[in-house]
């Protein structure tokens, strides 16, 4: 299944497994657990999971550098500050979210863009910076930023992606 004939080994399907759990989370959460909190489908964790699975199938060097500082900053930390919490059965998605750590590692050379890594830094305080503004503290627990700060970051985000996908200069 996942040799082809070449026998390379297919890694980004890793990709389809963490948008599985991903999904899974939102389902037992919203659909079994009947919650009607809309901010916590925002919480950073739940949308890591969800884009870390599409990026990585995708397999856009740029955008999984970025995706990998976002499940470091996310899950990863999660993991080692509130174990108890990840695993219960809404929390599963942090633990399959950092599986793609050691692979996205592995894979180095067809994984990583310094370009991209900035950007997943960038990126990752904008989107913490404005969804606990917006929400009032209410998730993602970043509450001593300010907004325009968040603005200003997703401004700059958006350059980097724009510099990067239309702009790069072709040696």
């Amino acid at each position: 299944m996942f040799l082809n004939s070449e026998k390379k080994l297919h890694w980004h399907h890793i990709g389809l497994f963490i948008l599985f759990f991903g999904l899974l989370r939102y389902f037992f959460y919203y659909v079994v657990f009947k919650n009607s909190n809309m901010w916590d489908a925002l919480w950073v964790c739940h949308i890591t999971s969800i884009l870390a699975g599409i990026i990585i199938f995708s397999r856009d060097k740029f955008f999984i550098s970025g995706v990998l500082v976002w499940i470091i900053l996310g899950p990863l930390l999660a993991v080692l500050f509130n174990i108890s919490g990840v695993l219960s059965l809404t929390g599963f998605h942090h633990i399959t979210t950092i599986l793609a750590l050691p692979v996205i590692l592995f894979y180095y050379k067809e994984t990583w863009s310094q370009e991209g890594f900035v950007f997943g830094v960038i990126s990752f305080y904008a989107y913490m910076s404005i969804t606990a503004n917006l929400s009032n503290g209410a998730i993602n627990l970043l509450n001593d930023i300010p907004l325009w700060a968040g603005l200003f970051l997703a401004i700059v985000s958006l350059l980097i992606i724009f510099q990067n996908k239309f702009l790069k200069y072709k040696n």
